[in-house]
């Protein structure tokens, strides 16, 4: 099972963590204003590079 899942809804991307460490450092990287929809955290396609740079870099996998 991936740390995040990735939905692909064209102008935006859903990355939803999928566990508690996953979750826990989601919320520690992102901004209190950051947009949510559901569990997911919303992200414009031109962030989306830097933030699976940032996923990877803290050890976590994704799929989409």
């Amino acid at each position: 099972m991936y740390d995040f899942t990735i939905a692909d809804h064209g102008t935006i991307l859903l990355f939803t963590p999928t566990n508690a460490a996953a979750k826990e450092w989601l919320d520690e990287v992102t901004p209190e204003d950051a947009l949510h929809y559901g569990g997911a955290l919303v992200v414009e396609h031109r962030y989306a590079e830097n933030l699976l740079a940032g996923i990877r870099e803290a050890g976590f996998d994704w799929g989409f």
